[in-house]
């Protein structure tokens, strides 16, 4: 079980989206763990990272194997993705709204 912090980050892909330069239409900033699948995303940086850390402890602690999605506030299963779900991955963060 990783419950080190450092190491979730070290190995997670966080990416910014701007309105300028994306579809959203406020900053957002996204986390992803490429060895559990949770995502997770913030207002800030900070925020994102701290919502992977806990996704990704939430899912270790778990006996269920369907990765994590942590937003603002809350944890939910994370969608399907590619071929399952042809919906952009903004899209179905949007939809949670």
């Amino acid at each position: 079980m990783t419950k080190d912090e450092s190491a979730v980050l070290k190995r997670a892909w966080i990416e910014h989206h701007d309105p300028a330069t994306s579809t959203v239409e406020n900053p957002v900033w996204i986390a992803e763990d490429p060895e559990s699948n949770c995502l997770a995303f913030g207002a800030v940086q900070a925020e994102a990272e701290g919502n992977l850390v806990a996704a990704v402890i939430e899912y270790e602690q778990s006996d269920d194997e369907t990765p994590l999605l942590k937003l603002p506030g809350r944890t939910v299963p994370r969608p399907p993705t590619g071929r399952d779900n042809p919906q952009s991955l903004l899209d179905r963060f949007r939809s949670l709204f």
